[in-house]
């Protein structure tokens, strides 16, 4: 199980293909455990625009308007997140809000998943075009 870091090798790249040519937005992703851990448990974590990670866990817990805040909309983000990282030091929110419960964390995955599901209706809900 390796530790969360900046090397971009590590990283997933997320394509939510909600855009017409269905290239974007993205997310960025990685396996591993973080830094001081003591039980070097494997979780998923999503890269945030300030460039820490946060648990996938926590992330569905946050409403949508702040997870849209971390979504990158073109390629071009992408890659100037990762430049970014470059030298910095590896930070991780990977606690879950005091209070959260696993129906929380459930209603989460499951809040997310239809507002993705109404972005991909409204992206991809058009008539096709020929050239």
């Amino acid at each position: 199980m390796p530790l969360l870091s900046h090397d971009p090798d590590r990283f997933k790249l997320v394509n939510l293909r909600l855009h017409k040519d269905g290239k974007g937005p993205f997310m960025i992703r990685q396996e591993g455990y973080p830094p001081g851990s003591t039980n070097m448990a494997n979780h998923r974590y999503f890269l945030l625009k300030d460039g820490s990670w946060m648990l996938n866990y926590a992330f569905f817990l946050l409403d949508e308007k702040e997870q849209q805040e971390h979504i990158l909309p073109e390629l071009e983000d992408v890659f100037e997140a990762i430049d970014k990282l470059a030298g910095k030091r590896v930070v991780v929110h990977d606690r879950l809000p005091e209070g959260s419960t696993k129906e929380s964390i459930l209603q989460g995955v499951r809040q997310t998943g239809s507002h993705l599901l109404r972005r991909l209706h409204e992206a991809h809900g058009h008539e096709i075009e020929r050239p």
